[in-house]
């Protein structure tokens, strides 16, 4: 023999480390994609969907609390009973879902001024309802029905209370889908573990085909078990794209609660607006501004709405089977180290003998 290693020598140090680097190539990009998967299902869960969650229930409960406070002056019984404990407690729920809001907060500082800034407005429309309920305790009428329509105002507006969260809300729903989008579980990421996982496949083949012409061996059973492995190692890397279609379900479950929950929020809205035109009406006999006599006209014709009862709870919790669903098998992340770990021991115990067989022919 020459100096120089002969071509199955190279051929055999060459095969060996293309292998071993093969599965360190599969291997790292899988345990990222794995560890981003179930990252995202954490913080969709954690904090995205249930901020969307919060602000659409606070919404509805803002709503609620105006219809609330609007029946409770109109029926007359404002010196006992104010603007109502239904309006109280709608106030303080929707209070704590935007509390809880502020401490899910995914859309960044924009997020945060726009809570601080609703924040605010509640104050001043509570302030609202409050002084209109002072004046109509004092029969001062026309100032408390001033006072309320000011309330609502600042509440249904354009850029009102309603509205301002309705943005947030909008904002939160592209933050999850920039979550479900971007990163590992993009469909295109998968290639950063596939490519590397095939072509770790086909020198696997390759190898055992070399093996074969050159030592007459039929099959060599470690690198046949390591191919099997990394068969197995891509079909748990492969769960972050059934992670990614799972949480696109979820997504979609909590657009259909939004919408659902925007759909009884535009019913509440509308009985308001009927109550409380009956309220003004009387009081706006001698004309009251173009735009609240516009209001009363708009909003005068038929009975008011049949209100439907919340069903946040329920949304709630279908939401969160859906997040559980999707974070199935996320726990799975030890096979990744197990199967990368066998596929290059395996290697290493395969080729082992063939260069002991390769050195002993070479004496």
């Amino acid at each position: 023999m020459s100096g120089r290693a002969s071509t199955t020598a190279l051929c055999l140090r060459w095969q060996r480390i293309g292998l071993l680097a093969g599965a360190i190539a599969v291997f790292v990009p899988a345990l990222l994609a794995f560890q981003g998967a179930r990252d995202v299902v954490g913080t969709v869960g954690a904090r995205t969907s249930a901020a969307i969650l919060d602000v659409t229930a606070a919404q509805d409960a803002l709503a609620r609390a105006d219809v609330a406070a609007v029946a409770s002056f109109a029926g007359g019984g404002v010196e006992l009973a104010g603007p109502g404990q239904d309006h109280q407690a709608q106030i303080a729920v929707a209070s704590q879902d935007l509390a809880r809001a502020a401490g899910e907060q995914v859309t960044g500082d924009e997020g945060s001024r726009a809570l601080q800034l609703v924040g605010g407005l509640l104050v001043e429309y509570t302030g609202l309802i409050e002084h209109a309920d002072a004046e109509l305790a004092q029969h001062h009428d026309l100032l408390g029905v001033a006072d309320l329509w000011s309330a609502t105002r600042l509440l249904h507006q354009d850029e009102g209370i309603l509205a301002k969260l309705d943005q947030l809300r909008a904002a939160q729903q592209d933050a999850l889908h920039r979550q479900l989008s971007t990163g590992w579980l993009d469909r295109a990421a998968a290639l950063w573990w596939a490519l590397p996982g095939l072509a770790l496949l086909a020198l696997l083949v390759v190898t055992q085909a070399f093996l074969r012409r050159r030592f007459g061996r039929a099959v060599n059973p470690a690198l046949l078990l390591a191919t099997a492995l990394v068969v197995a190692l891509l079909g748990v890397a492969s769960l972050t794209l059934v992670v990614r279609s799972r949480l696109d379900a979820t997504s979609a479950t909590v657009a259909s609660v939004v919408l659902a929950r925007q759909t009884r929020t535009s019913t509440v809205d509308a009985t308001g607006r009927w109550r409380l035109a009956q309220l003004l009406s009387p009081q706006c006999a001698a004309g009251c501004g173009e735009v609240v006599t516009a209001f009363v006209r708009d909003n005068s014709g038929g009975p008011a709405r049949q209100v439907e009862p919340s069903q946040n709870t329920t949304e709630t919790q279908e939401v969160a089977m859906s997040l559980t669903a999707a974070g199935r098998n996320t726990n799975l992340e030890f096979l990744i180290y197990a199967a990368s770990g066998a596929v290059a021991l395996l290697v290493l115990v395969g080729m082992q003998p063939r260069f002991d067989e390769y050195r002993h022919r070479a004496r």
